[in-house]
C-alpha cells in the first residue's frame, strides 16, 4: 500500500483530484486531516494505527459536498475491502512543518517509515500568474490589503515563500507533477496516468465518471482581470517560474 501525499498551492485543484482517487475502489484520501502536522506535534496520540484509523473514517468535508453535488461523483468516503493507496490531500501539510516549525526537510521519509508505507507525492499546480489572481481577487485578502499593488507583492512573496520551502521537501521523493491545464486539456490521459504511477487498477466506467467531473476549461483569473503593473508580472516570471524547477513547464506559458 503506498501513502499519498499532496504537494501544492491552495486553488490548484486538490479538491478535485483527491475526489476522484477517493472514489477508486482501492483509494482512501481524506480531505485535510492534515495527519503530517499531527503527528509531528503529538506523535504519542497520533500513531500508525489512529492516523490510518482516521484517513479511513472521516467523512465528506464541505468542499467534498460541494464536488459530489456538482459532479456526481459517487464512491467517495465508502468502505474500500483492498486498500492500495492512502493518504490526505492537504497540500500545506508537510511544507508548513517544515517551513514554519522547524521539522526536518526530511519529514515525508520520516512519515512514511512511521505508517510504514512508500510515501508517493502527488504535486499539483496551475500557472503562478493564474493561481495567485485568485488569491489577489480573494474577498479575504481585499479585506486585508485593500490597495491591488501592495496586495499582489504579498502573494507573490506568500507563494514564493511556499515553494521554496516545497522543492526541499520534495527532493528525493517520488512525485507526480499534475498541471491543472493538462488536467482540463487531457483528463483521460492525466488520470489514467496518475493511476498508474500508483499501481491503481482502472477500469472504463469509473474512468469516465471521473475524466466528465473535470473542468472542461481552467478558470484563466489572470486573463479576465490582467495585472496593469508589468513590474510584477516580471516578478512571477523572475522570482517564481524561473526559479522553480517543480514550476518549469510554465516557462512555457509566456
Amino acid at each position: 500500500m503506498n501513502w499519498v501525499h499532496f504537494v501544492g498551492e491552495g486553488r490548484c485543484g486538490h479538491t478535485i483530484i483527491s475526489a476522484i482517487l477517493d472514489s477508486h475502489p482501492n483509494a482512501s484520501i481524506s480531505e485535510e486531516e492534515k495527519p503530517v502536522s499531527r503527528w509531528c506535534r503529538d506523535p504519542a496520540v497520533w500513531t500508525r494505527d489512529t492516523i490510518i484509523a482516521r484517513t479511513i473514517n472521516t467523512g465528506l468535508g464541505k468542499e467534498r459536498k460541494a464536488i459530489v453535488a456538482s459532479t456526481g461523483l459517487t464512491g467517495l468516503r465508502t468502505p474500500k475491502d483492498n486498500l492500495l493507496v492512502m493518504g490526505d490531500k492537504c497540500g500545506w501539510d508537510a511544507v508548513n512543518e517544515f517551513k514554519k516549525r522547524g521539522a526536518p526537510s526530511t519529514i515525508l521519509t520520516d512519515f512514511g517509515k512511521m505508517v510504514d508505507m512508500p510515501v508517493k507525492v502527488i504535486h499539483v499546480s496551475r500557472h503562478p500568474l493564474d493561481n495567485i489572481s485568485a488569491w489577489v481577487q480573494s474577498p479575504k485578502w481585499i479585506r486585508l490589503h485593500p490597495e491591488f499593488y501592495p496586495r499582489a507583492r504579498v502573494l507573490i512573496r506568500r507563494y514564493s515563500r511556499f515553494y521554496t520551502a516545497a522543492e526541499e521537501v520534495m527532493e528525493g521523493q517520488d512525485v507526480f507533477h499534475l498541471r491543472h491545464e493538462e488536467l482540463c486539456k487531457n483528463p483521460l490521459t492525466e488520470i489514467t496516468a496518475l493511476c498508474a504511477w500508483l499501481n491503481l487498477p482502472v477500469q472504463d466506467e469509473w474512468l469516465k465518471m471521473v475524466s466528465g467531473a473535470v473542468y472542461k476549461k481552467p478558470n484563466n483569473r489572470f486573463e479576465k482581470e490582467p495585472w496593469t503593473e508589468q513590474e510584477l508580472v516580471d516578478m512571477v516570471y523572475w522570482r517564481i517560474i524561473d526559479k522553480y524547477p517543480s514550476l518549469e513547464y510554465y516557462k512555457k506559458c509566456t
